[in-house]
Parts: C-alpha cells; sequence; structure tokens
C-alpha cells in the first residue's frame, strides 16, 4: 500500500515549457525627451489658463477699464494711509488733551484737506472738485451730490467730509448730510451731537428742517448727523424730503451704504424694491408684507424672516411664511423683495442679566415664587413643583399644548396651517 502511494506521488504531470525567461535589457525611453515635452505642455497649458482667466475677469483695476465702458473719471484720490497721518500730525486738530487715543486720530485724519492743504492727497480730492464743477452745465448746475459704495469701508464718509470742506473753501454754503443709518461716523469726524437728526426728521419727530442742521468748525460748512439709527433705515430714507427742506443750500452731500431703493409697481425685481405682490413670480424671497391694502408691513418683519410667494391664484397671492403657514394675500398688497437682515440674531446669547438690562427689559418674578393668590404656581415650600398637569398664565388660562387663537374672518384666507389639527 505504500508503495503504491510512493509511485503515484512521483509521477510528472503534464508539464510543458513555453519560454525561457530573460535577463531585463536597457530601457528605450528618453528620460530627457519625456521631460521635455511636459514642461513644453505643461507651460503652454499655464498660459492658456491665465488668458483664459484675464479674459472672464471684467473687474475694474485701471482707469483705461473705466473709459473702455465710455464712463468718464472725475477723478483719482490716493490712499490715505496711517503713515502718512503720523507724517503729518504737526497739522492735526486733534492735538488738544485727551484726543490723542488712537480711535479719534483714525477719524480725524479723514480731514486731510483741513489738516494738510498742501498734500496730494487733498490737491487730488481739490481736482475732483474741480472736475465736477466743469461737468455741469449754466443751465443745469449740480445742487446735490450723492456718495455711494457697495459695501462698508470703502472711503464714503472721508470722500465725502474732505470733498465738502474743498466746495467751502470756495465760499459755497455746504451742507453735510449723513444718511449712512447703518454706521454713521460724520457726527465723530466732525465734532457734532449725534441728535438730532436726518432720522428725527423723516419720522416726524422734528418738523423744520433747520432744527437739525449744526455748525460746524469750517466755515461755510453745515451738517445733518444721522440721529437714531432705526431698526429698518431702508424703508425710512426719502431723499426727497431732504431735498426739499434744503433748497437754500447751494451744495447737498449725501452718503449712503449699497443701492438705490425703489418702491414702486414697476421696479425691478431687485432685493430692497418695494412693488405689489401680484407684480412678483413665484418663488421670489419677499419681506414686510402688507395685509390690508395700504395699512403698511405687518407680517414677516423679524430678523431673518424671508416669506416665499408660491403662486398667484385669481386676485390672491399664495406665501409660504417662516412658519410653514401657507396664506393668500391680496395682489395689490405690497412686500419688499428679499429677506430681513440680521439673520444670526437668533444664535445671539444674552450671557448675562446685565446685558438684559441695558437692552431695556426689566427682570420678573417666577410664577413658582410668588404667592398663591398673585400666580396659579406659587405656594410651596422650597423646590416644589407647580402642582398641576401644565404651566398656565397669571389667569389661569394653559400657557402650552394648547391653542389660543380664536375663530377670525380671515381664517378663510389660510390654505394650510402651519399645525396639523
Amino acid at each position: 500500500m505504500e508503495e503504491a502511494k510512493i509511485s503515484f506521488a512521483v509521477q510528472v504531470g503534464k508539464v510543458q515549457i513555453v519560454d525561457y525567461a530573460r535577463l531585463p535589457g536597457k530601457s528605450s525611453q528618453n528620460q530627457n525627451r519625456t521631460m521635455l515635452m511636459g514642461l513644453i505642455f505643461g507651460l503652454g497649458l499655464g498660459i492658456s489658463i491665465a488668458f483664459s482667466l484675464e479674459f472672464i475677469d471684467n473687474t475694474i483695476k485701471t482707469v483705461n477699464d473705466i473709459e473702455r465702458k465710455n464712463l468718464t473719471v472725475l477723478g483719482i484720490i490716493p490712499s490715505i494711509g496711517e503713515e502718512q497721518y503720523q507724517n503729518k500730525s504737526i497739522f492735526s486738530i486733534t492735538s488738544r488733551k485727551g484726543k490723542s487715543n488712537n480711535s479719534d486720530r483714525k477719524l480725524k485724519r479723514r480731514l486731510i484737506t483741513r489738516e494738510d492743504p498742501r498734500s496730494p492727497v487733498s490737491e487730488a480730492y481739490r481736482s475732483l472738485r474741480t472736475s465736477m464743477l466743469y461737468s455741469s452745465s449754466a443751465d443745469k448746475k449740480i445742487k446735490s451730490i450723492l456718495v455711494s459704495s457697495a459695501g462698508p469701508g470703502e472711503g464714503k464718509t472721508t470722500t465725502v467730509a474732505n470733498l465738502a470742506i474743498t466746495y467751502a473753501n470756495l465760499g459755497k454754503k455746504t451742507l453735510l448730510v449723513d444718511t449712512d443709518l447703518r454706521r454713521p461716523v460724520i457726527h465723530k469726524v466732525l465734532d457734532l451731537k449725534k441728535e438730532p437728526g436726518i432720522t428725527d426728521y423723516l419720522s416726524g419727530s422734528v418738523s423744520d428742517f433747520n432744527n437739525i442742521i449744526q455748525n460746524t468748525e469750517i466755515e461755510n460748512l453745515s451738517a445733518v448727523p444721522s440721529g437714531i439709527i432705526p431698526p429698518n433705515p431702508s424703508e425710512l430714507i426719502q431723499l426727497e424730503n431732504i431735498l426739499d427742506g434744503g433748497s437754500e443750500w447751494e451744495y447737498i452731500m449725501n452718503v449712503f451704504v449699497g443701492d438705490t431703493i425703489i418702491s414702486s409697481e414697476t421696479a425691478e425685481i431687485k432685493v430692497g424694491n418695494s412693488l405689489p405682490l401680484g407684480k412678483m413670480p413665484a418663488g421670489t424671497q419677499v419681506h414686510n408684507i402688507e395685509m390690508t391694502l395700504g395699512k403698511g408691513g405687518q407680517i414677516v418683519r423679524s430678523a431673518g424672516g424671508a416669506a416665499r410667494i408660491q403662486a398667484s391664484e385669481g386676485r390672491y397671492t399664495l406665501l409660504r411664511l417662516p412658519s410653514g403657514e401657507v396664506r393668500q394675500v391680496l395682489n395689490e398688497c405690497r412686500a419688499t423683495v428679499g429677506q430681513v437682515g440680521s439673520i444670526d440674531h437668533k444664535n445671539v446669547k444674552i450671557g448675562k442679566a446685565g446685558r438684559k438690562r441695558n437692552m431695556g427689559w426689566r427682570p420678573s418674578v417666577r410664577g413658582l415664587a410668588m404667592a398663591p393668590n398673585a400666580h396659579p404656581h406659587g405656594g410651596g415650600e422650597g423646590q416644589s413643583s407647580i402642582g398641576m398637569p401644565g404651566p398656565k398664565t397669571p389667569w389661569g388660562k394653559p400657557a402650552l399644548g394648547r391653542r389660543t387663537r380664536g375663530k377670525k374672518s380671515s381664517d378663510r384666507l389660510i390654505s394650510s396651517r402651519r399645525y396639523k389639527k
């Protein structure tokens, strides 16, 4: 038996040699040529990408880029740096005691046309003034100048303040109006009181426009500060009222943040514009929506709020509100395009009670700490519970988990409620 196993193991299988192995030879690939071709192709690809980026880049970098758009360049203002202010500090008007901190110096250096009239920057502002004077004709003289930009920190305040000083130096009676209702600094630059200002006049708190005009230390230059910053500056600004009240002035300077805001039935569908709901396409985000024609905005006005137009059916427009409710609103009712600002307001944490007091909130006593005759939660000893299935208001009505809204005639306009019945 063992011999049979051994004979079976030593049997040779059906194996044949196909080819014999060969030693590796020298590679025929030329490394220098490969590197040269890769360098040429990489260089060509880089040049092509550079030309493509330059072709699709439509930003303005030089004066020639502006002139290609058939626009006239009135002037070029050099950058006013901190080093320039330090070198010219002998001309500073803020050398008084108590005014030497960095924030004041940063604001005061903006009036370079007064601090250093012979500097190149001051000469650039005077050249800008001369160009604007010659750009107006005798029959159509420029009486008001608006300085604006797309965002903050781009030099609106510096430009409008120094330009106003150059007009005042000509003996022209000039009025500088600060209508930057988000970050106003004109009153700090000119050492003026912030109130009363243009917001007081536009809101009706001050009826006479002359009562908000303040004189400055610069001859022939007066200014109107911003006043109290309102929660809805885009709706408060009405340039016609400003111009009508200041008709006696030779030049009126204004400074705005952002673009022009239009309220009209034919206005463009653009963020900030106000127009009837029936004029907007489906999918548009809106806020500050009228519920009754002519009554003004009533819903979707809180920070970060926005409703969306779903469709238009007959006389009504379907709106999906932030709560999820779908409501019908008349096509003639107005709304503002876009979303309310301060989107991150919901993420703000108060942090401590003192900050709450500074915001105008007074402390309130917990119902659990009151007497039983003062609040349904009152009574008991120590950290006892309220003693009822659910919390209640001071008047005994359920506070959570039960509807408190009664039936209204406008319920028929609600197509879909925010909660399930």
